[in-house]
C-alpha cells in the first residue's frame, strides 16, 4: 500500500465571523463517535496514536495503492463571506517508519464550495505540504 503522510492538523483559519470557529485543531478532543471530533475524515484517512505532535493523536494519510489517483485527509466546513482573508496552517511529518514513497504528495486547501456543495472552480488555494523528498521525521509547519 503506497502511504502518503501523517499530518497533526493544526489548522488556523481567519477571517470576519470565521476566526476561532475550527474545532479541534489539534486532534486534542477525543470525539463520541470519531476520533476526530469536529472533523469530516474520508477515505484512507485514519487515527495514528504512535507519532503525534502533540496530545495522543495524529491523522495519517495515504493512498490506495492501485496507482489511480486518489486523495484522503479530513476537512471542516465553515461559512463564510465575500472578501473574507483565509489562511490554512498543517504540521506534516513524513515519518521513516512509513515514508512517503515515489510521485505521492500532500497538500493543504483551502476550498470554496457553493450552497449546494459544488466547488467553486479555479479558486482553490493550494500549498505543497510534502513529497518523496520531504525530510523525514521533521515536523514541519505549511501555511
Amino acid at each position: 500500500m503506497s502511504r502518503v503522510m501523517t499530518c497533526a492538523a493544526s489548522v488556523l483559519v481567519c477571517g470576519g465571523v470565521a476566526l476561532g470557529q475550527l474545532q479541534n485543531p489539534g486532534f486534542e478532543i477525543p470525539g463520541s463517535s470519531t476520533v476526530f471530533q469536529g472533523w469530516t475524515s474520508f477515505n484512507n484517512a485514519v487515527p495514528e496514536f504512535s507519532i503525534v505532535r502533540t496530545g495522543a493523536v495524529s491523522l495519517k494519510c495515504f493512498g490506495n495503492g492501485s496507482g489511480a489517483f486518489n486523495a484522503s485527509g479530513a476537512f471542516q466546513e465553515l461559512p463564510t463571506t465575500p472578501g473574507a482573508q483565509w489562511e490554512g496552517r498543517i504540521f506534516v511529518l513524513n515519518s521513516a517508519s512509513d515514508p512517503i514513497l515515489a510521485d505521492n504528495f500532500s497538500v493543504l486547501n483551502i476550498e470554496w464550495h457553493r450552497a449546494d456543495g459544488s466547488l467553486i472552480e479555479g479558486n482553490v488555494p493550494s500549498s505543497a505540504a510534502a513529497n518523496a523528498a520531504t525530510p523525514r521525521d521533521v515536523w514541519r509547519e505549511v501555511v
